[in-house]
């Protein structure tokens, strides 16, 4: 019961533990295990790796036979497994991948001239680099070089076409200022005075003046270029306007974000490529986890048969969930030898044998009762007469004008219709409903009846309290011992507690209900010789504190001795007489050398329910012993 109490505390750390699954995975992989049943990836929100792990275990052959035989194995056996997914979370918890992470962002946070660079290997240490943490990417180094290279052209292209557009424009602007400085240079010729021969106009012959000519032509001109030059003026000013170039702008931040997107999506390749590496690394972890779990388990299982096998030597049949964790070494350094020996003897001996199942089969043979209360059923027939209607149980084709469906009748509401109703019910083809004929009706009554049954209860313990006085000394000492032996072998076999008490001046106590925690003590008890002198007081003190347990309750108290000890006194004998009142039987059995009688010669226990004894041969008390506590 230790094993399973601790995989149940077992189950409790590993939901308790924060630093392993989280909450939902962990809820998923305990009700997984509670069914012990494959798990389809697909359906699950466990990782595949733990998936692996867990489903070697859920389609192994070996460990379901195991599991329908005794089902306490699958609490033992969970146990195991959350051991080997811890240990696989931790592993892979410590699958950092910190280098390649730290290279990844290095390039990320990268200029896109020394991404472009690194690209063209020129960066020689981040290419040597690259080639230890992912291997040979050369053909995609070349790959994305060709494509960034193809969008640094654009750019060059649209730089050089800002460029001459630039020069086109200085050189309008030159031809301009040519053009303006022309005509104004034009337009103050015409405003210069003249100079020499004075041209006075025409010569009016009537009245011998001149007359002015107003030189509409030169005013014409004078116009001609200031509109001229205010023209040149105003086309320069665009001229010296910072050229704007939006489209080709444009084109050349397309390609700038077309090669920051590429180096992105190079990045996120090599980002795929370390999560490709990290999953085959988890998967090789995980199979080194499976290989190792199925390893320790068949070793685990094989030792545990071996064991069992070993115990069996000694008759003691116990299933493996009981066996777990102590494998055939933990008993072969214990004098298992010791107990191989006397289970020898005891099968030898036949009288022994028999004493130990009466001893054993006495408690069983109390039986309790309790009222229980169980409900049974009665059928009960109603009459039902055939001319009555009563309830309705189907359809059925007659001519019953009473039972007809209303779709029937709807047949005589026209003329057309009217003669196929009058055919059906000669035919006695008409739809009807079919109630319940003549006869019996049946009723399901419960009522409770109270009967007196015996009551289950798990066999009782066991309380021995062995003479190791210096007086047993030799054929009682082996009788002692052997008894000792088998009643433990009994309670482990069983289940049963047995609490061993060895008394001679001072007195030992030890309880056996868990084999392999008890089973060397008691090869320990078997191994000590008897000396010293006898005080069965305390012994019976012991005794009776054990009783007031909750586990020692229903049990009995046997005492192996010679005989060759006080009596109780007056408030030891008040003590004992008081569990006697409870239900608790005190048998004794004298093993002596010489001649004795049976009860009559050993008033000192005369407060026990039985006495038997017997020299060194126990069939003398087997007519006894049948007759007192019944042979079955």
């Amino acid at each position: 019961m230790d094993q399973l109490n601790a995989a149940r505390e077992a189950i409790q750390d590993f939901t308790a533990n924060n630093e392993s699954f989280e909450p939902l995975i962990k809820e998923e992989i305990l009700a997984a295990v509670a069914q012990w049943k494959y798990i389809d990836p697909q359906y699950s929100i466990i990782d595949t790796c733990y998936l692996t792990l867990m489903n070697s275990l859920f389609l192994d052959k070996e460990i379901q036979k195991l599991i329908e035989k005794e089902p306490e194995m699958k609490l033992l056996l969970t146990i195991r497994l959350l051991k080997h997914l811890l240990a696989l979370h931790q592993r892979i918890s410590q699958l950092g991948f910190t280098a390649e992470t730290a290279f990844i962002k290095q390039l990320r946070l990268m200029a896109d001239q020394d991404f472009y660079l690194f690209l063209s290997e020129k960066h020689h240490r981040l290419r040597a680099k690259l080639r230890s943490l992912f291997g040979d990417q050369e053909y995609l180094c070349s790959s994305y070089k060709q494509k960034i290279k193809q969008q640094k052209r654009k750019i060059t292209s649209s730089h050089k076409k800002m460029k001459q557009a630039e020069i086109a424009q200085q050189e309008e602007i030159k031809d301009l200022q040519k053009r303006i400085a022309r005509a104004n240079s034009a337009l103050q010729d015409l405003e210069k005075p003249k100079t020499g021969l004075k041209i006075l106009g025409k010569l009016d012959l009537k009245t011998g003046k001149w007359i002015q000519d107003n030189r509409p032509k030169e005013q014409e001109e004078k116009a001609q270029l200031q509109s001229l030059l205010t023209d040149l003026k105003e086309k320069l000013k665009d001229k010296n306007a910072p050229l704007k170039h939006q489209q080709i702008q444009d084109d050349i931040q397309i390609a700038k974000h077309k090669i920051a997107q590429l180096k992105q999506r190079f990045c996120d390749l090599l980002e795929s490529f370390l999560m490709k590496k990290k999953r085959a690394e988890e998967n090789r972890l995980a199979q080194e986890e499976v290989n190792r779990c199925n390893r320790e388990l068949k070793q685990m299982l094989l030792s545990l048969k071996e064991t069992q096998e070993q115990l069996n030597a000694i008759g003691l049949e116990l299933p493996l969930h009981q066996l777990w964790g102590y494998g055939k070494g933990f008993f072969l350094d214990r004098g298992f030898h010791l107990l191989e020996r006397y289970n020898q003897l005891i099968e030898q001996n036949k009288q022994l044998q028999e004493v130990v199942n009466l001893l054993g089969r006495h408690r069983e043979q109390k039986k309790e009762f309790e009222e229980v209360t169980i409900q049974k059923e009665e059928q009960r027939g109603t009459l039902v007469l055939q001319d009555g209607r009563t309830e309705v149980v189907g359809i059925q084709r007659s001519n019953d004008l009473h039972s007809l469906l209303s779709s029937e009748l709807a047949l005589l509401s026209t003329t057309e219709t009217e003669n196929l109703f009058y055919q059906k019910f000669a035919e006695k083809q008409l739809t009807s409903f079919q109630y319940q004929a003549e006869g019996y009706c049946t009723e399901t009554h419960f009522y409770e009846e109270r009967l007196l049954l015996p009551k289950e209860s798990p066999k009782g313990p066991f309380i021995l309290a062995v003479d190791t006085s210096g007086s047993m000394r030799g054929a009682p000492e082996e009788i002692a011992k052997l008894l000792a032996f088998a009643m433990s072998k009994i309670g482990l076999q069983d289940q049963r507690p047995v609490y061993l008490i060895s008394f001679s001046v001072q007195i030992e106590c030890l309880e056996i209900s868990q084999f392999a925690r008890d089973l060397p003590r008691l090869v320990s008890f078997l191994q000590k010789s008897f000396h010293g002198g006898t005080d069965v007081a305390p012994a019976l003190k012991a005794a009776i504190k054990q009783l007031e347990k909750d586990n020692f309750q229903k049990a009995d108290v046997l005492l192996i001795s010679d005989g060759d000890f006080a009596g109780l006194n007056a408030r030891d004998l008040a003590e004992v007489k008081a569990m006697q009142a409870q239900g608790t039987q005190f048998n004794s059995l004298i093993v002596t050398r010489g001649y004795h009688t049976h009860g009559s010669s050993y008033p000192q226990l005369d407060f026990c329910d039985h006495i038997w004894s017997c020299r060194n041969d126990l069939s003398e008390i087997l007519p006894l012993l049948q007759e007192n506590l019944g042979k079955k």
